[in-house]
């Protein structure tokens, strides 16, 4: 699937492939790279709820069970134009929301989705497991599909049960199927912003602003409430909805009771050596490593997240989702993914990425950084490099400390450059990686004036 844009902020086209597992969006600032990104994250983000397709079930009884059977295979060639045209019709509406702006604002801006690798999608479908349940009007229904099969089942065991579903079944059957198929079609997705830093510093107050005005509410006992909720309005509004939901999920943590651990999460302790800890009340703390301690026995070994270095701060979402909420398959997308970083972690952030996108996750990153940028290029140079020399290419990430998992095929990446009044350009990836432009010839340039200096003013 492919997602065609015109006039959206600064942006007068560009168009991207969105079936790539790393896509990276890079270039000169105020160019739309934020604004293409978080257009991105809404067309994932909102979902189509409202329109009738065209479904066809099987439905038989076995067991005193009652199984209902889609092909889903079958929902998409016959909706698929349908759904898109709801998709583009939801987001074009849901656009101001996006980004806390007058519903004019997008009025000029034109959205389009070409679905081009329909047999990628065929194959997505059979190649996703479900195994859940949801209960509508008190009916409890299974929802189940094998891996290598396209058959959605909605199982019901409970006589009572199946015999009020079959008055309502019609309706909760569409609104299921299209549920699920779009969750397979469009990837649960989450956002890293560039203003994680003071998201994590200050999403506490925020809350407790939020709580103060609800109060107002209640003690008003219903009487000159039109102040208040203005005042709730204005400070709703005032940020884009990426913005808001990292703020949610920051506000909920005491709320989630599972863990994932996972070396990934070891990835980036390892870049802040220690831990992002939660407290019992929702706070953040930071636990220093031992080896990040100067004294064990009268340094601090826990603070709170406040006190700590930008880095820990900028980070420390990512490992929280990580932690709590991360599920295979999800789409994650990291504005800045370089805030605060030193070269040597900004390179490592590269590996870590590589390593993100070949464990089963979706990443879109805007970024400046031409570590990274050159940190995504030996990814990609040396896995079609193995492809040639083995032997060779094995002992070289023995002696540089990079891992299979980290590497990259040029055919799993996109990266597209954004320049001032210029049409987004799609870059060529080959064996050796691809070349950014703007960057290039900044670095060259910064080369040359050294070099000038030194030979002229000098005599190097």
């Amino acid at each position: 699937m492919k997602i065609s844009v015109e006039n959206l902020g600064a942006i007068s086209k560009a168009e991207v492939d969105l079936s790539k597992d790393l896509i990276i969006l890079t270039g000169e600032n105020n160019t739309g790279k934020t604004y293409l990104a978080y257009l991105i994250y809404s067309l994932y983000y909102e979902k189509v709820t409202s329109i009738e397709i065209e479904i066809q079930f099987e439905e038989y009884f076995e067991d005193e069970k009652q199984t209902i059977e889609v092909s889903l295979n079958d929902v998409f060639k016959a909706n698929i134009n349908q759904l898109k045209e709801a998709k583009l019709n939801k987001l074009k509406k849901f656009l101001p929301r996006v980004f806390s702006c007058q519903q004019d604002y997008f009025q000029d801006c034109k959205i389009d989705l070409i679905f081009n690798q329909r047999r990628k999608y065929l194959d997505k479908i059979e190649a996703t497991e479900i195994n859940d349940g949801i209960t509508i009007e008190g009916i409890e229904i299974g929802i189940y599909k094998g891996k290598d099969s396209n058959i959605l089942k909605l199982e019901i065991d409970d006589y009572n049960s199946q015999i009020e579903f079959n008055e309502i079944k019609e309706k909760y059957i569409n609104d299921t199927v299209l549920d699920y198929l779009q969750q397979i079609l469009f990837e649960r997705v989450f956002p890293i912003t560039a203003e994680r830093q003071g998201i994590s510093i200050f999403h506490e107050e925020l809350f407790l602003n939020k709580t103060d005005s609800l109060e107002r509410i209640l003690n008003s006992n219903g009487k000159d409430l039109k102040p208040t909720v203005e005042l709730i309005r204005e400070k709703t509004n005032r940020y884009y909805l990426p913005i808001q939901e990292n703020l949610k999920f920051l506000e909920s943590l005491n709320l989630y009771s599972t863990k994932r651990n996972s070396s990934l999460i070891s990835d980036l302790e390892s870049i802040i050596n220690g831990k992002v800890r939660v407290t019992d009340k929702g706070s953040l703390e930071f636990e220093f490593s031992k080896r990040n301690r100067v004294d064990n026995q009268s340094s601090q070994k826990v603070v709170d997240i406040y006190k700590t270095s930008s880095t820990t701060k900028s980070i420390s979402i990512l490992i929280l989702y990580l932690t709590y909420i991360l599920k295979k398959g999800d789409f994650i997308i990291i504005d800045e993914p370089e805030i605060n970083l030193h070269p040597d972690n900004q390179r490592k952030i590269g590996q870590f990425i590589g390593r993100l996108v070949n464990e089963g996750y979706k990443v879109m990153l805007s970024t400046h950084s031409e570590y990274i940028l050159r940190e995504m290029n030996t990814l990609i140079s040396l896995k079609t490099g193995i492809r040639k020399k083995p032997e060779d290419g094995k002992d070289l990430m023995s002696e540089y400390g990079y891992n299979e998992n980290q590497l990259l095929s040029p055919e799993q990446v996109g990266v597209y450059l954004f320049r001032q009044e210029k049409e987004v350009e799609a870059l060529d990836i080959g064996e050796l990686g691809f070349s950014v432009e703007t960057i290039d010839k900044v670095t060259n340039e910064m080369i040359d004036t050294t070099n000038n200096i030194l030979f002229t003013l000098h005599d190097y």
